[in-house]
């Protein structure tokens, strides 16, 4: 069987596909999900993904509730792509979310307490989802709308340059290597 010779600017544009193809799914698998963060005694920072219809996500061998109004969004970069993610963050001394506009884990009003019933907070949750996936009423914004098309224009102007510039890449690739010879003798030279 042949072996596989790839030049330099194809080996790159392969790289380049791979890294915008798992963003992508980064992206895709992120946002259906509620990016949790915990805060240990000590201040270290433990982060995993919970299913948006959760009621309640594990750390440290202890459950912790997630309740609709201590759900932030924040927007995460996976790759070259930016998404907005729901997001939570808990502390170590209590099993509710800290709340995003006082940073405090407790309860103090009513409301708050009416809030942690399971099928309340389930439906605040996707709620929450819908409004995430839309920003103001429904309508995108210009770059979200061309953001597809902004990619796939990269990856084409990439994959052009790297087609035209192969032989200038190659001849990079053999310089690095000459270099690196001569750095190997000149090693040899001083070990001697």
């Amino acid at each position: 069987m042949p072996a596989i010779s790839l030049s330099t600017p194809q080996v790159f544009l392969i790289m380049v596909v791979f890294f915008i193809g798992f963003s992508f799914f980064q992206a895709l698998s992120a946002q259906n999900k509620i990016y949790c963060t915990f805060i240990k005694r000590d201040g270290t920072e433990i982060s995993k993904y919970a299913k948006l219809n959760q009621g309640r996500v594990e750390f440290e061998n202890g459950y912790y509730n997630i309740v609709p109004n201590r759900i932030t969004l924040k927007r995460v970069w996976f790759g070259v792509i930016p998404t907005k993610v729901v997001c939570a963050k808990w502390k170590w001394d209590s099993n509710m979310p800290i709340d995003p506009t006082t940073w405090k884990n407790d309860y103090d009003k009513p409301e708050d307490r009416a809030a942690l019933d399971k099928t309340e907070d389930l439906r605040a949750l996707f709620e929450t989802q819908k409004v995430t996936l839309s920003t103001k009423g429904g309508k995108k914004g210009l770059l979200e709308n061309l953001m597809p098309i902004i990619m796939i224009g990269g990856i084409l102007i990439i994959g052009y340059l790297v087609y035209t510039q192969g032989k200038k890449t190659d001849m990079l690739g053999q310089s690095i290597n000459v270099v690196q010879q001569q750095f190997l003798d000149l090693m040899k030279e001083l070990g001697k």
